[in-house]
């Protein structure tokens, strides 16, 4: 899952600002009151897809825009190769 910092927080600006989604929709909202709903909108939907891929028995990375991704996707890809491995062997 590739996330922006934005995906996850809104900035600390305390006055109303305009989103306008790629339908031409728009919302008037005011970060610094929106914040606390949103993070844990956020982390609730981080939450369900890493259910949702835990249990169709998928790998789930998390990547961030605002982040190296090169040094995350070793480790993950590490760690995956350890677990099919150590898999493998436990089968024969």
């Amino acid at each position: 899952m590739v996330k922006d910092p934005l995906d996850i927080s809104l900035p600390n600006i305390d006055k109303e600002i305009t989103i306008e989604d790629d339908y031409g929709d728009k919302l008037i909202i005011n970060p610094h009151v929106a914040k606390n709903i949103y993070e844990q909108n956020s982390l609730e939907q981080t939450m369900f897809m890493r259910t949702i891929f835990r249990d169709a028995g998928i790998d789930f990375v998390e990547v961030r825009t605002d982040e190296p991704f090169a040094i995350n996707l070793a480790e993950f890809l590490k760690e995956r190769t350890k677990r099919r491995v150590y898999k493998k062997h436990d089968v024969h």
